[in-house]
C-alpha cells in the first residue's frame, strides 16, 4: 500500500518502522495482547511525526519525555483513564493470566487532563476534541481508529488546538462478517 500511495499520489507517507525496530531492541512497541501500540510506540510514533511537521511549521515540535509523568500497569489503556487486558487478549478468549506478565511505561502529560468531548449520536465517528490555548502554534485535525487514540497522549500538547475524529466502530464491521 505504501508503495502505491507513494508511486500514485503525492501523498507524503510517515512510517516509522525503523524507529519502531530500534524502539524493539529494547522496549515492546506493541502489546502483547493488544495489536496497538504500547505508549512507547506511540511516542516513537509521534516524535518521527513531529520530524516531518516541523519542517513545514517550524514553530511545531515535539515534547520530551521529560513533559510526562511516567507510571507503569500491566493492563491496556484504551482511553485517558480506562484500563483492561487487550483487544486481542478478548476477542481470541484468552484466560491466561500469564500473559499480563509484563508492566507497560505510560505517558501522562504533567498537571493537564485531556477534554474529551462525547461522542456525536453517530454510529459511526466520535469527535474527540482537545482544547489548548497559551499556544499559539497551529491547530491540527487529525482523522484515525484506535491507533490514534495511543497518538493522543502526546500529540495535542504540541498544537494549539486538536480536533480529532476518530472511527470506533471500524473494528465491529468486521468482526461481525
Amino acid at each position: 500500500m505504501r508503495k502505491y500511495v507513494t508511486e500514485k499520489t503525492s501523498v507524503p507517507i510517515i512510517y516509522p518502522f525503523e524507529a519502531l525496530k530500534e524502539l524493539s531492541k529494547h522496549d515492546l512497541a506493541y502489546f502483547k495482547t493488544d495489536h496497538h501500540w504500547t505508549d512507547n510506540g506511540a511516542y516513537t510514533g509521534y516524535v518521527e511525526l513531529m520530524k516531518i511537521i516541523s519542517k513545514d511549521f517550524p514553530t511545531v515540535n515535539a515534547l520530551s519525555k521529560g513533559d510526562f509523568d511516567i507510571f507503569y500497569s500491566n493492563k491496556i489503556r484504551i482511553h485517558q483513564n480506562e484500563m483492561f487486558e487487550g483487544i486481542s487478549y478478548k476477542l481470541m478468549g484468552l484466560h491466561d493470566k500469564s500473559l499480563l506478565d509484563t508492566k507497560y511505561e505510560y505517558l501522562k502529560y504533567k498537571n493537564y487532563e485531556l477534554q474529551i468531548e462525547k461522542c456525536l449520536k453517530s454510529k459511526s465517528l466520535c469527535k474527540i476534541h482537545h482544547f489548548k490555548t497559551e499556544k499559539t502554534t497551529p491547530n491540527l485535525t487529525i482523522y484515525g481508529d484506535s491507533f490514534t487514540l495511543n497518538l493522543l497522549q502526546s500529540l495535542p500538547y504540541s498544537f494549539g488546538k486538536t480536533e480529532g475524529i476518530y472511527n470506533p466502530w471500524s473494528i465491529l464491521k468486521y468482526l461481525k462478517q
